[in-house]
């Protein structure tokens, strides 16, 4: 008896027979949810310019281009937390060739376009690809989550360029690969 429950279980439980799966491997389909998903982030975190902590980051990126004239400066003559990151040189570099305002709406823009296909790559991984997993992606780009004490500046997907811009979707990447057992491209995202 035990034996065909856990038949029925398997049969009732793969993809093909859930009344939510969907097609694999449609490409065009993954491109329009993607597309969606980034047009509904667009509309739900509008960039908001050179503001808080992006000013800090503009700092940093200055002093990447020109360290002679910032050496005196309290902030840097004792080192920085540019120095720390990866992202201080790219975005240096970014702003070197850009301009700041043009460099910080690019790792806005493209921290949340890597939000979007880090959310459809969990979302596939735990939910498969099923309308469930395609709902859960649209959510998630919705979804405006504030970490910070006073519940409104510090969100998992902010609309100003820092750091965190791409860190926390290369986070939500790592757990992803985890979840289908990736470990060394989990360590290379975390």
């Amino acid at each position: 008896m035990w034996s065909k429950v856990s038949d029925a279980h398997v049969l009732l439980s793969t993809s093909e027979n859930s009344a939510l799966a969907t097609r694999r491997n449609n490409l065009p389909t993954v491109a329009i949810l993607l597309l969606l998903a980034f047009l509904l982030w667009l509309l739900n975190n509008p960039y908001q310019g050179i503001w808080h902590d992006a000013r800090v980051y503009g700092l940093l990126a200055a002093y990447w281009i020109y360290p002679d004239a910032l050496a005196s400066d309290l902030f840097f003559r004792f080192g920085s937390q540019g120095s720390l990151s990866l992202f201080t040189p790219i975005y240096g570099e970014l702003v070197r060739m850009l301009g700041l305002d043009m460099a910080a709406r690019l790792v806005v823009l493209s921290g949340g376009a890597l939000w979007c296909v880090a959310l459809l790559a969990l979302s596939r991984a735990i939910l498969g690809d099923t309308l469930a997993g395609r709902f859960a992606v649209l959510f998630g780009v919705m979804l405006s989550v504030s970490y910070s004490p006073n519940a409104s500046v510090f969100v998992l997907n902010e609309n100003f360029a820092t750091a965190r811009s791409w860190a926390m979707p290369c986070g939500l990447l790592a757990v992803a690969m985890l979840a289908v057992c990736r470990v060394w491209w989990a360590g290379a995202l975390a």
